[in-house]
């Protein structure tokens, strides 16, 4: 398993998407890996933990133009 696995990648942004309070540790029990591969592939699917709540690292361009709207 690498980080920069296709497959890892879009399964662990998955998980995300489907409960953005899931803890790091629950993701590793779902990939059977460890904490700190799961960390090197959350880094490049683009999220961070923010407050409890994985949040994506850049804004894409349609959340950025609603914010200019704003």
């Amino acid at each position: 398993m690498t980080a920069t696995d296709d497959f890892h990648q879009e399964h662990v942004e998955q998980i995300i998407r489907g409960s953005r309070r899931i803890k790091q540790k629950d993701i590793t029990l779902k990939l059977e890996a460890s904490e700190e591969r799961v960390g090197h592939i959350v880094i490049p699917v683009g999220f961070r933990k923010v407050c409890t709540r994985w949040v994506p690292r850049k804004l894409t361009s349609g959340i950025n133009a609603d914010r200019v709207k704003i």
